[in-house]
């Protein structure tokens, strides 16, 4: 079946399964890892081999095998993904025939024979990945191996650089046009003095660096390039010419600058381009202003219209909310993380910094992997340096810190542009009062602090800010509403059970997670503290109060509220309160609720087995089952083996695992009420 791949696509760790499934009445391709269970384009440790792929799929009959395209594994693999181009007679579209003809690489038909992927060795430039029925990936995607090799197609991944940056500007991102700005430096200031002056900035050692070649400070050489060009931007106000004249006497030039890019532009160009683009502000010098008059430009009507977007285009775009950790810190958004001083939020934030920045998960938590910088305006370096011993090391994870030769930038002052120098990823502030000079109750002072940290969001990066909460009131933030209206996504730690003024104790618990405001699904987590190790996520300690709430309704059946609340005040010892609490808590996952007599509340418990197995096998007067109309007699068991255990063959036909999950189910059923051959009758239908 696979005879016909080729060796790009057969080797290396980067492989997972596939299983067709239903959402949402829409036909989903489920990626499955080789080991079992999900998986996820950014977590390799759910990716296996070929092989372990191939034999997986065929061993639990899932769908297909598919491969992860990913830039941390090894060179880059591009797919080109095209949907509904082979007609009923096996023509392509146009479209599609153009594309496979300008690739000329290794060519296949997707699983359902009206689609067609090509792979080739390449580098997409950052921007648009689909468009229409045309995608093209190389990163945090997987695509589907079929092994069906289109006919008159290369049977080996060729490297298409220039082909690709083609069809990619052809078919999926054409260049928007680009308004030049008027140069408004003073071009009477020779090279060499504002090169001294660019040297000698606030950012000169960065400058310097850059000037000299050395980029070892950035993911990839072209990363530094374009923070270069960005610099450039700055020094010459966005002058083009004059940014080419002093890229080509940097250490950073080589023969790839006047390499044809994208659209016909070098790659030069574009990176010039993209650093004047996302360049707002830039050095004046002293020019003054000219006399005479002043007289404003004419401004050409413009189509507005043709510039927004369609509500039902929306649907089709290639965007969606990325998590640098699941669920809580999402990707290109500002989150405001607020907690008591010294209760533990520094902490947990360096432990994230860490897990973010080496792409490791954090608990049952997954990261995505991104550049880390920590900008620490309070702790003393003596404290960083116990704390990182304890945490581990973490490359990719940078400290600037007020003991650096050049210290953090202050968000209020002219050198917090400093901030843009840095290669895009994750900027945790420690902490908002510290990070500038004004009033954190000023909603103007605030307005400008955040107005800064969403301009930094616009250019790529992540932002973290640690706050406080203000005395006596744990559960808000401290300062004005602005910092509440200018932040995407707020999170706060909070210490479960704690007493006013109590000192911190490391056998508490902590519940992290959203509070007051996201744009986001809300979502949080419980956990652990260890002075030793730091922070690790836990169960909700509810879950298990809440399961003998549930197992008690099962065994009492329905009680009214109020009898309900007798047995466990009686006993339990619980308080009225914490009653409430979980009655709420658990109503729709654990128990129901409904109106009863004079309006009482009866609680009934939900059964923990899939409701449609609940509507197969209702419990019969004589002790057995019925299923599809048929009843069984489970105190039979010869009944029980042919119709409950057959596809079980004697010794070791179970998986460990299989037999682990059978045995566990057992046991829980008995603990629900139900005799061992009950129990051994429904573990068999759940596992």
């Amino acid at each position: 079946m696979y005879d016909d791949l080729p060796a790009e696509l057969t080797t290396g760790q980067c492989f997972v399964c596939w299983q067709m499934q239903e959402r949402d009445s829409k036909k989903t391709k489920v990626p499955i890892s080789p080991k079992g269970g999900m998986a996820k384009v950014n977590t390799p440790s759910t990716w296996g081999t070929f092989q372990e792929a191939v034999s997986h799929c065929e061993k639990q009959g899932l769908s297909g095998i598919g491969i992860v395209l990913s830039k941390n594994t090894g060179p880059s693999l591009v797919g080109i993904d095209l949907d509904h181009c082979i007609d009923d007679a096996g023509n392509l579209t146009p479209e599609a025939k153009d594309i496979v003809e300008t690739l000329n690489s290794y060519s296949e038909i997707t699983p359902s024979g009206c689609g067609l992927r090509v792979f080739v060795k390449g580098e997409l430039p950052a921007g648009a990945r689909r468009k229409g029925n045309i995608e093209i990936y190389d990163d945090l995607r997987y695509l589907t191996l079929t092994g069906n090799h289109y006919k008159g197609t290369p049977k080996t991944v060729e490297t298409r650089q220039e082909e690709l940056i083609k069809v990619w500007g052809k078919f999926v991102s054409p260049p928007a046009p680009i308004k030049e700005r008027p140069a408004v430096a003073d071009r009477d200031l020779p090279d060499d003095e504002l090169l001294q002056k660019a040297m000698n900035a606030a950012n000169g050692a960065t400058f310097r660096q850059l000037w000299a070649g050395d980029f070892s400070g950035y993911p990839s050489h072209s990363e530094a390039d374009l923070a270069f060009c960005s610099m450039l931007a700055f020094w010459t106000a966005n002058d083009a010419g004059r940014m080419d004249d002093f890229f080509r006497q940097s250490g950073l030039y080589r023969p790839k600058w006047d390499k044809v890019h994208v659209q016909g532009r070098t790659y030069g160009e574009e990176t010039i381009r993209k650093a004047i683009a996302g360049t707002t502000e830039v050095y004046r010098g002293k020019q003054e202003r000219a006399p005479g008059p002043e007289t404003k430009p004419t401004k050409e009507p413009v189509d507005i219209l043709s510039q927004l977007f369609r509500w039902d285009d929306i649907a089709s775009m290639d965007v969606s909310t990325e998590w640098l950790l699941e669920k809580l810190l999402p990707k290109g958004a500002i989150s405001l993380v607020f907690c008591p001083g010294g209760g533990g939020k520094t902490w947990l934030l360096m432990q994230l910094a860490k897990a973010i920045a080496t792409g490791a998960p954090f608990g049952d938590l997954q990261t995505l992997q991104a550049p880390v910088y920590f900008i620490d305006f309070e702790n003393p370096l003596s404290v960083v340096k116990e704390r990182r011993e304890k945490i581990g090391p973490a490359a990719g994870f940078w400290y600037w810190h007020l003991a650096c030769p050049t210290g953090p930038r202050k968000l209020d002052e002219d050198t917090w542009i400093d901030y843009k120098a840095l290669p895009p990823g994750l900027l945790i502030f420690d902490t908002l009062r510290a990070s500038h000079n004004g009033d954190e109750n000023s909603s103007k002072d605030m307005a400008l602090v955040l107005s800064r940290l969403k301009e930094l969001r616009e250019t790529g990066f992540t932002i973290v800010v640690l706050h406080h909460t203000p005395k006596g009131n744990d559960g808000t933030y401290k300062g004005s509403t602005a910092i509440l209206d200018l932040a995407d996504h707020v999170l706060s730690l909070e210490r479960q059970g704690k007493t006013e003024d109590e000192e911190f104790d490391p056998d508490s618990i902590f519940k992290f997670g959203c509070r007051i405001k996201t744009r986001f699904e809300p979502h949080s987590v419980f956990l652990s503290f260890d002075p030793a190790r730091g922070f690790t996520t836990r169960d909700d300690p509810d879950d298990e109060t809440m399961k003998i709430m549930r197992d008690l309704l099962s065994r009492e059946g329905p009680l009214k509220q109020k009898e309900f609340r007798k047995v466990l005040e009686e006993k339990f010892e619980m308080k009225k309160s914490r009653i409430f609490k979980l009655l709420r808590k658990g109503t729709g996952t654990l128990w129901n609720v409904e109106r009863g007599d004079k309006n009482s509340m009866l609680y009934s418990s939900i059964p923990v087995f899939p409701l449609t197995k609940v509507a197969e096998n209702w419990k019969t007067e004589s002790g057995g089952f019925t299923g599809s109309g048929k009843h069984i007699d489970v105190n039979n068991a010869q009944n029980v083996d042919s119709q409950g255990f057959s596809s079980f063959p004697e010794g070791d036909g179970k998986t460990e695992k299989q037999g682990d999950d059978f045995e566990a189910a057992v046991r829980h059923y008995m603990a629900q009420g139900l005799s061992e051959t009950e129990a051994r009758f429904m573990a068999r239908e759940e596992v």
